[in-house]
């Protein structure tokens, strides 16, 4: 990767932690993430929808994928839209390295 190509990427990923939907829950400024933003981020990272179910130990087959991540990313207002729960969001989020996790993060 390029000098450029990784400013580029680190310039992304700062605009992903500054959406609404990496802020932490109790932050009070948390919205969840849309179906398209899942999708952009799991596709930013070049992680498919079976490694991220695995990430978030959600349902997956290795011939037919994920039905669960699959649900996220369906729009809404469809029968197979889910909203993503905010523990699988945020452990992906983690893991991929848009946040970070401290210990006692917003507990208080």
């Amino acid at each position: 990767m390029t000098n450029k190509e990784q400013k580029t990427r680190d310039r992304r990923i700062l605009d992903f932690q500054r959406q609404p939907n990496a802020q932490t829950f109790h932050s009070g400024k948390f919205l969840k993430p849309t179906p398209q933003e899942i999708r952009e981020v799991r596709l930013f990272f070049d992680v498919t929808q079976v490694a991220m179910a695995k990430i978030v130990g959600a349902a997956w087959d290795a011939k037919q994928g994920s039905a669960t991540v699959g649900s996220w990313e369906a729009i809404v207002g469809t029968k197979q839209h889910r909203s993503i729960p905010y523990s699988a969001w945020r452990l992906f989020l983690i893991h991929v390295g848009v946040v970070g996790f401290e210990e006692g993060e917003e507990l208080s």
